[in-house]
């Protein structure tokens, strides 16, 4: 049986245009990519989990900039664009794909911030854009 759940379509989108690597997608996302394919490892799945195991690893920091990245391209929180920019400036070189809400996407300062990290935008999938990084 497959499911038809709007989470999964956009899994199976990415997996038709993005090259495999690392992802950084809002949780739903994520979720459905963990269980589509194993060839595109989440940064952020859970944001309980990653929050926790950032404490445990005294790494809180850093995972709370992952989460709320997440959070901010999913169109959550509005006023954080601070949180994915701090994400992409540690992480930019293993995050081969973005998703985010077109919403998101198109607002000038996110694309600000994708243009600098060389992110272009490769499809579309319901409300999610989404964007790859030319290998170097």
């Amino acid at each position: 049986m497959e499911l038809e759940l709007p989470e999964y379509r956009v899994a199976q989108q990415v997996r038709a245009v993005a090259p495999a690597g690392a992802m950084l997608a809002p949780e739903r996302i994520a979720g459905a990519m963990v269980l589509s394919s194993a060839d595109y490892p989440q940064l952020a799945i859970r944001s309980e989990a990653e929050l926790y195991w950032g404490y445990l690893e005294k790494n809180l920091k850093q995972m709370t900039a992952r989460v709320q990245s997440a959070l901010f391209m999913d169109g959550q929180i509005q006023d954080k664009l601070s949180y994915l920019e701090s994400e992409l400036r540690t992480e930019a070189p293993r995050i081969q794909t973005l998703v985010m809400r077109t919403t998101v996407y198109h607002r000038a300062d996110v694309r600000v911030l994708i243009d600098t990290y060389g992110y272009t935008n490769v499809g579309t999938s319901g409300p999610y854009s989404i964007l790859t990084r030319q290998q170097p």
